[in-house]
């Protein structure tokens, strides 16, 4: 119940009364040198401030106003006039409790919440990379329906299935590198063409030229295999005074050299044609490789490119030129495969040359 005011005097009375009795009771609290309202007051503020200033606690405990004392000679003697300048600007825009306590007890920093790491942890981690796995396939699936519809794209299927089945009936073992290298990157175009990494696929082409004169070159060169077998990984060769090395580590226009000069002796002239279209078709690859087309660029390569129909007819009209003319080649290399092979690589082959490549091939001499 609230208690009433005695009989006689208002509300106002009784207060200003009180007001007065605390006003008194504090100034005797200040003339004894009581620090604060009460023994557990006095308590907190030896524990929490070295220099005995107050920094509110009174203020919040029993209402009295807060004392400001001004700068101490330790604060002055420390060169920190922060407390002299806070004192002589007053109360413009600054808090009530200004000063500041000896830095060993600060808990100010304490207060505020701390970082635990930069990085997520395993569980945020976890929830992104299920967010991440979740967009892509979002993508992947788009791209999947795009494809599927596009006759260019069912081009660039038919002519990896094709070429898949020529290379299995052109491969011995004494071929190296293995045809299986080459197979591998084969079935490997169309998958990156069907989730949009066309810039992938050219690149894996321009391995696929690669590996092929590689073949032409090491078959015939057992000793250049074994150097380049052992360190396949060393970079090129410089070195002109290591000849075996220096033959085995070396760009792919030496091989492409090679191989053109090897098809000089091919009857049919199609061995040399085939070495020349790919030495061009390579050139237009290397855009793929090198990253000139992407410092140029004034915005960042999108990492999923959403081809259409014409972007996968262009480029499959570069992988037909590349399996095409490396199947030459290959054929004309391994005249005695060719003639062997069975009737379904034939008409693979037939399908993948043209028209009119496919009439020189059947029309007289061909191969080494």
């Amino acid at each position: 119940m609230r208690s009433q005011a005695p009989e006689g005097k208002s509300g106002a009375d009784v207060a200003q009364t009180r007001w007065a009795e605390e006003s008194d009771g504090s100034a005797r609290d200040q003339r004894e040198g009581d620090p604060g309202c009460n023994s557990s007051l006095r308590k907190v503020q030896n524990r929490s401030f070295d220099n005995g200033f107050c920094r509110g606690a009174r203020a919040e405990c029993c209402g009295a106003p807060e004392r400001r004392p001004g700068p101490t000679c330790e604060t002055l003697s420390s060169g920190d006039f922060s407390s002299a300048r806070t004192d002589a600007l007053g109360d413009r825009g600054r808090p009530q409790s200004w000063c500041r306590p000896d830095p060993r007890l600060d808990r100010r920093d304490q207060e505020r919440p701390t970082v635990s790491g930069l990085t997520p942890r395993a569980s945020q981690l976890g929830e992104q990379v299920a967010a991440y796995v979740a967009d892509v396939r979002a993508i992947v699936e788009s791209s999947l329906t795009a494809c599927q519809a596009s006759r260019a794209f069912h081009e660039i299927y038919h002519a990896s299935l094709s070429v898949d089945c020529i290379l299995r009936g052109l491969a011995t073992p004494s071929l190296r590198p293995r045809v299986a290298a080459s197979r591998s990157i084969v079935l490997r175009v169309p998958l990156l063409a069907s989730v949009g990494q066309l810039s992938v696929a050219a690149l894996e082409l321009r391995r696929f030229i690669e590996l092929v004169c590689w073949t032409v070159y090491f078959s015939s060169h057992p000793v250049e295999w074994l150097s380049f077998e052992s360190d396949a990984a060393s970079g090129f060769s410089q070195d002109m005074r290591k000849p075996i090395s220096y033959a085995a580590h070396r760009e792919l226009g030496y091989y492409i050299e090679y191989a053109r000069e090897l098809m000089a002796r091919e009857p049919s002239g199609l061995g040399v044609g085939s070495v020349d279209a790919l030495k061009h078709v390579s050139y237009e690859l290397n855009r793929s490789v090198h990253a000139g087309e992407l410092a140029r660029a004034k915005a960042g390569a999108p990492v999923i490119e959403a081809p259409s129909d014409g972007d996968f007819r262009h480029f499959g009209q570069i992988q037909r030129r590349v399996f095409s003319n490396s199947c030459i080649l290959l054929a004309a290399y391994k005249r005695s495969r060719f003639d062997r092979l069975n009737a379904a690589a034939r008409s693979h082959l037939d399908w993948l040359v043209g028209a009119k490549v496919r009439r020189q091939l059947r029309s007289g001499p061909f191969g080494l």
